[in-house]
């Protein structure tokens, strides 16, 4: 037998877990049912008085299942928690690269009392990715609260002070979410702010961090056609800039944009073609602007704008139904979105119609409408040139790998949508928060499902794996990431664990011979601005966590009995590292090694001060 008591040693078991977990089914023996129990510190209310308490809570994972999650009780349980619960079985499993259909969970709360809210949910998560990626997390000195996000990301929740104290006086190390330090700065009670279930996992286990970088040059090609995309709007810019004589200080608006652009054409092209479409935008703003004031009739005018620019979205249409639907994953990625592009442009010319005919006087939302829209034309036109010319270029999509992340994707963003429903009707309850605002954007996400639903229907995979992603990415930036929680070193800490996380499930699937462009391009984005923008920042960072998202959830596995569920990493905190198999170690070996191919050591410094726009 040897026995490894180093920490760097764990933490390479760890993130060759994280990413490789289904590619080793030797490593690891696994049980019929697998079974760990954790502690979640709760608020209760005897009397007018508040007190905190911690209950414990048995997580159970069976072999074979359905995907069933079973949540129970002493008392009732609201729906917000229920759909908490669901979302924290489903995300660690995508997490630990597993099908969440291939396994039943059940949850059993010790406690005589009726159960609300979301902050049970991140500890759901650890416990379940402790039993689906086989690490012993010595869980019984741990107490966590938090809400889990469909990102893995630990999502702020209320009354921390009053379960942290509750948690300490019972003798268990307390864990809440990273959006909740400035809460836990008023009390006195001492804690660990953890960004993410992987986070978490990494805490307990006696890690403070761990950083991975992905490290991946796309084909040349991918990058030549970014920069034909941000040529081509750049050249639109500067027609309209000179047939209507654009002038002032709007001019030198435009014109810093396409400088700006031409400045990142070889270094970064997709951020080069962003903000030449935001040059472009802020063209079509102008010419619409200039266009009502001077007319007799402002709706009319508007209206008239509205008759132009929808013949061009038809045309579009037509060329993106008629467009073959296999192709390189690359070619996917940007027709797919070119279908969300469209969709957006419907969007805001039939909320610019409805303004005019309710009679607003709104303006600039009418004229923002009317430019987004026409901005988009021209976009749309550029995302199917680029996929025309990568249809060839990298790995193939084959429509079996297509069905499956549609049907998966179906599933994971209609959790999504169902958590997010509860959830703002619990959060509008506890925070200062403009509940009416958040659920507009909800019925907006819904919209997205519901044409995505249609395409799956129709059989278009490509257009419905668009609405998929784009819904799960609206998600993740508005819903569960709500402004209270963003603040310096809070998003900094998001920001920070998102591109873990991504450079993580890049190389997993990197490995399986996917890599997502679209993900990286948002990455880099993210990066240039971060200095500037860290919300927006953070948008762009969670555009890249859908996009990685969306490719993990065509190569997750099935898991079954004898493949899966016994823990062989301990705690360090625990007891030390067994190792008796050495064909293990020389798996480990292999498997660390190929990781380290794929992986860089540190990041990239962040200088860049530019505004953002999304392509």
């Amino acid at each position: 037998m040897h026995r490894v008591y180093t920490r760097r040693l764990a933490l390479i078991i760890l993130i060759v877990s994280l990413a490789l977990h289904p590619l080793m089914p030797s490593i690891q023996a696994y049980a019929e049912t697998v079974s760990v129990t954790i502690n979640v510190p709760a608020v209760k209310e005897d009397n007018g008085k508040v007190e905190g308490d911690v209950i414990q809570v048995k997580v159970e994972i069976g072999v074979p299942g359905s995907g069933r999650v079973d949540v129970r009780a002493g008392g009732s349980i609201d729906n917000t928690t229920l759909t908490s619960m669901k979302m924290a079985v489903m995300t660690a499993a995508l997490l630990a690269g597993v099908d969440w259909n291939s396994f039943d969970a059940i949850i059993s709360l010790e406690t005589q009392g009726d159960v609300a809210g979301p902050s049970g949910s991140l500890a759901i998560s650890v416990a379940v990715y402790s039993i689906l990626s086989g690490v012993n997390l010595g869980l019984d000195n741990a107490s966590i609260t938090g809400a889990v996000s469909p990102d893995g990301l630990a999502s702020r929740v209320g009354s921390v002070d009053v379960k942290c104290g509750a948690s300490i006086g019972r003798g268990f190390d307390f864990y809440y979410p990273l959006a909740n330090y400035t809460d836990r700065l008023r009390s006195e009670c001492e804690g660990r702010p953890v960004s993410s279930v992987v986070n978490a996992t990494l805490e307990i286990m006696g890690f403070s961090s761990y950083k991975v970088e992905f490290s991946y040059k796309p084909p040349l090609q991918f990058n030549e056609s970014m920069k034909k995309a941000a040529l081509y709007l750049a050249g639109e810019t500067r027609k309209l800039l000179d047939e209507y004589g654009i002038r002032g200080e709007q001019a030198s608006l435009i014109e810093e944009r396409l400088r700006v652009a031409e400045n990142r054409l070889e270094t970064s092209p997709y951020t080069a073609a962003s903000f030449a479409y935001s040059a472009l935008l802020e063209a079509y703003r102008v010419i619409y602007g200039d266009r009502l004031l001077k007319s007799d009739s402002m709706a009319e005018e508007a209206l008239r704008i509205i008759d132009e620019i929808s013949p061009l979205l038809d045309d579009l249409e037509g060329n993106l139904t008629s467009m073959t639907r296999e192709g390189s994953i690359y070619y996917v990625e940007f027709l797919s979105t070119a279908y969300t592009r469209l969709a957006a442009a419907r969007s805001s010319l039939e909320e610019a119609r409805g303004l005019i005919n309710a009679g607003s006087t709104a303006l600039d939302v009418i004229v923002g409408d009317l430019a987004h829209a026409r901005a988009r034309v021209d976009s749309i036109i550029a995302w199917i040139s680029t996929a025309e010319s990568l249809r060839y270029v990298g790995p193939r999509a084959s429509e079996a790998l297509l069905e499956r992340i549609v049907n998966r994707a179906s599933e994971y963003s209609r959790t999504a949508v169902s958590y997010a429903t509860s959830l703002i009707e619990y959060i509008g309850e506890s925070y200062p928060i403009n509940k009416d605002e958040l659920k507009a954007y909800l019925n907006a996400i819904k919209i997205l499902v519901e044409k995505a639903d249609k395409y799956k229907a129709e059989g278009n995979n490509i257009a419905a794996l668009g609405f998929y992603r784009e819904a799960l990415s609206e998600s993740l930036s508005r819903i569960f990431n709500f402004p209270a929680t963003r603040g310096g070193t809070i998003i900094e800490g998001y920001i920070n664990e998102l591109h873990r996380l991504i450079a993580t499930i890049n190389s997993y699937t990197a490995m399986r011979g996917i890599v997502s462009g679209l993900s990286l391009a948002y990455m880099e984005y993210s990066k240039l601005i971060y200095n500037v923008n860290k919300i927006q920042s953070l948008g762009l960072m969670e555009e890249s966590m859908a996009s990685s998202m969306i490719w993990l959830m065509g190569l997750i596995q099935p898991l079954s009995s004898g493949r899966g569920m016994e823990a062989q990493v301990s705690s360090p905190r625990s007891q030390p590292i067994a190792i008796e198999d050495p064909a293990f170690t020389i798996s480990l070996a292999a498997a660390a090694y190929l990781l380290g191919l794929l992986i860089a050591a540190r990041y990239a410094s962040l200088l860049y001060r530019r505004v953002y726009t999304r392509l």
